[in-house]
């Protein structure tokens, strides 16, 4: 089985309203009726990285 999912941008308060803003992105967050399937959500999915740009660095 495949698994897409996304967030798309509306008026809610969206990431930041189920986790803190401090650890955003640090776990998998999934909805309640997914989390049956955690396990083979996590092994389908390919570890990332992100580029922090030189502008970004502090």
């Amino acid at each position: 089985m495949n698994f897409r999912l996304c967030k798309y941008r509306d008026r809610s308060a969206g990431f930041a309203k189920d986790e803190p803003r401090e650890t955003l992105g640090e776990k998998l967050m999934l909805p309640a009726w997914f989390e049956a399937n955690r396990a083979r959500i996590e092994q389908s999915l390919t570890p990332f990285s992100v580029r922090v740009l030189d502008a970004d660095k502090q």
